[in-house]
Protein backbone atom coordinates (compact mmCIF):
# COMPACT_ATOMS: atom_id res chain seq x y z
CA UNK A 1 0.00 0.00 0.00
CA UNK A 2 2.82 2.45 0.76
CA UNK A 3 4.12 1.81 -2.79
CA UNK A 4 0.91 3.25 -4.27
CA UNK A 5 0.92 6.18 -1.84
CA UNK A 6 4.44 7.11 -2.95
CA UNK A 7 3.34 6.95 -6.60
CA UNK A 8 0.37 9.17 -5.82
CA UNK A 9 2.64 11.64 -4.00
CA UNK A 10 4.85 11.76 -7.10
CA UNK A 11 1.87 12.54 -9.31
CA UNK A 12 0.71 15.20 -6.86
CA UNK A 13 4.04 16.96 -7.22
CA UNK A 14 3.65 16.98 -11.00
CA UNK A 15 0.14 18.41 -10.75
CA UNK A 16 1.14 21.16 -8.37
CA UNK A 17 4.31 22.14 -10.17
CA UNK A 18 2.90 22.15 -13.69
CA UNK A 19 -0.17 24.03 -12.47
CA UNK A 20 2.00 26.68 -10.89
CA UNK A 21 4.04 27.17 -14.07
CA UNK A 22 1.14 27.65 -16.45
CA UNK A 23 -2.42 26.48 -16.66
CA UNK A 24 -4.73 25.81 -13.73
CA UNK A 25 -3.79 25.98 -10.07
CA UNK A 26 -4.52 23.10 -7.68
CA UNK A 27 -7.43 25.14 -6.23
CA UNK A 28 -8.88 25.61 -9.73
CA UNK A 29 -8.53 21.89 -10.45
CA UNK A 30 -10.23 20.94 -7.15
CA UNK A 31 -13.01 23.48 -7.71
CA UNK A 32 -13.71 22.13 -11.21
CA UNK A 33 -13.80 18.52 -9.98
CA UNK A 34 -11.89 17.41 -13.11
CA UNK A 35 -8.24 16.49 -13.56
CA UNK A 36 -7.14 16.87 -17.19
CA UNK A 37 -4.48 14.29 -18.01
CA UNK A 38 -2.43 14.11 -21.18
CA UNK A 39 -1.32 10.70 -22.41
CA UNK A 40 -0.83 8.77 -25.60
CA UNK A 41 -3.13 5.88 -26.56
CA UNK A 42 -0.45 3.45 -27.56
CA UNK A 43 0.33 0.67 -25.10
CA UNK A 44 -0.41 -1.11 -21.86
CA UNK A 45 2.27 1.01 -20.18
CA UNK A 46 0.53 4.32 -20.87
CA UNK A 47 -3.04 3.81 -22.05
CA UNK A 48 -4.76 1.29 -24.30
CA UNK A 49 -8.33 2.37 -25.09
CA UNK A 50 -9.09 -1.04 -26.62
CA UNK A 51 -8.49 -2.87 -23.34
CA UNK A 52 -11.29 -2.14 -20.86
CA UNK A 53 -9.99 -4.62 -18.25
CA UNK A 54 -6.38 -3.35 -18.16
CA UNK A 55 -6.38 0.15 -19.69
CA UNK A 56 -2.74 0.84 -18.86
CA UNK A 57 -0.41 1.39 -15.92
CA UNK A 58 -0.05 5.16 -16.24
CA UNK A 59 -3.78 5.58 -16.82
CA UNK A 60 -4.50 3.59 -13.66
CA UNK A 61 -2.06 5.73 -11.67
CA UNK A 62 -3.63 8.97 -12.90
CA UNK A 63 -7.11 7.56 -12.25
CA UNK A 64 -6.16 6.50 -8.70
CA UNK A 65 -4.68 9.95 -8.02
CA UNK A 66 -7.81 11.69 -9.30
CA UNK A 67 -10.10 9.39 -7.31
CA UNK A 68 -8.09 9.87 -4.10
CA UNK A 69 -8.63 13.62 -4.49
CA UNK A 70 -12.36 13.33 -5.32
CA UNK A 71 -11.75 14.31 -8.95
CA UNK A 72 -12.99 12.87 -12.22
CA UNK A 73 -10.39 12.24 -14.88
CA UNK A 74 -10.57 13.78 -18.34
CA UNK A 75 -8.12 12.30 -20.82
CA UNK A 76 -6.51 14.44 -23.47
CA UNK A 77 -5.12 11.97 -25.98
CA UNK A 78 -1.84 13.18 -27.41
CA UNK A 79 -1.17 12.54 -31.09
CA UNK A 80 2.59 12.66 -30.73
CA UNK A 81 5.33 12.69 -28.13
CA UNK A 82 6.66 16.00 -29.45
CA UNK A 83 3.39 17.77 -28.50
CA UNK A 84 4.65 17.76 -24.90
CA UNK A 85 7.65 19.86 -25.94
CA UNK A 86 6.24 22.19 -28.63
CA UNK A 87 5.55 25.93 -28.58
CA UNK A 88 4.23 27.71 -31.70
CA UNK A 89 5.19 24.68 -33.80
CA UNK A 90 8.80 24.65 -32.58
CA UNK A 91 10.15 21.69 -30.56
CA UNK A 92 11.68 23.47 -27.57
CA UNK A 93 13.99 20.65 -26.53
CA UNK A 94 15.91 21.29 -29.76
CA UNK A 95 16.33 25.05 -29.19
CA UNK A 96 17.62 27.42 -26.55
CA UNK A 97 14.14 28.92 -26.00
CA UNK A 98 12.72 28.43 -22.52
CA UNK A 99 8.92 28.45 -22.75
CA UNK A 100 6.35 26.20 -21.16
CA UNK A 101 5.03 24.04 -24.02
CA UNK A 102 1.52 25.08 -25.07
CA UNK A 103 -0.14 21.76 -24.25
CA UNK A 104 0.16 22.64 -20.56
CA UNK A 105 -2.54 25.27 -21.10
CA UNK A 106 -4.84 22.31 -21.87
CA UNK A 107 -3.72 19.60 -19.45
CA UNK A 108 -3.00 19.61 -15.73
CA UNK A 109 -0.42 16.83 -15.91
CA UNK A 110 1.14 14.41 -18.34
CA UNK A 111 0.99 10.75 -17.36
CA UNK A 112 3.83 9.50 -19.51
CA UNK A 113 7.06 7.56 -19.29
CA UNK A 114 9.43 10.46 -19.92
CA UNK A 115 13.15 10.10 -19.68
CA UNK A 116 14.26 13.06 -17.58
CA UNK A 117 16.76 15.16 -19.50
CA UNK A 118 18.20 18.61 -18.76
CA UNK A 119 16.47 19.99 -21.89
CA UNK A 120 13.07 18.77 -20.68
CA UNK A 121 13.64 19.83 -17.07
CA UNK A 122 14.23 23.43 -18.08
CA UNK A 123 10.73 23.51 -19.62
CA UNK A 124 8.55 21.71 -17.06
CA UNK A 125 8.78 20.13 -13.63
CA UNK A 126 9.32 16.39 -13.98
CA UNK A 127 8.68 14.20 -10.97
CA UNK A 128 10.26 10.73 -11.12
CA UNK A 129 7.99 8.06 -9.68
CA UNK A 130 9.71 4.84 -10.74
CA UNK A 131 13.40 4.11 -11.07
CA UNK A 132 14.06 3.15 -14.66
CA UNK A 133 17.03 1.45 -16.16
CA UNK A 134 17.47 0.78 -19.85
CA UNK A 135 19.72 -1.92 -21.21
CA UNK A 136 20.93 -2.39 -24.76
CA UNK A 137 23.07 -5.25 -25.95
CA UNK A 138 23.90 -7.09 -29.13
Amino acid sequence: MSYYKSIIRGLLCVVLCIGSLQGRSWDEIKESGILKVGMRDLSSLAYDSTNKTYPGFLYEMAYAFAKSNDLKIELVIMDSFSAYWTYDGEVLTQTNRIEVPQIYDTIDLAAEAFTITPQRQRLIHMSPYIDNMEFFWQ
